[in-house]
């Protein structure tokens, strides 16, 4: 069941990277503030991965 909800978890981290990635990408004009957003956005999965990651593993 952990591998399952593991495989889960990196499906939906993958596609909210994606999400991101993609939002920037479409943008016309990338300022400052876009460039905050979206290493902010990354942060945070980058976090959430590695916190999700962590707790399974114990």
């Amino acid at each position: 069941m952990f591998e399952r909800l593991g495989l889960f978890a990196i499906i939906v981290f993958g596609e909210v990277v994606i999400g991101v990635v993609n939002g920037i990408g479409g943008m016309r004009e990338l300022g400052l503030s876009a460039w905050l957003n979206f290493a902010l956005a990354l942060s945070i999965v980058f976090v959430l991965w590695w916190i999700f990651f962590t707790l399974i593993s114990r």
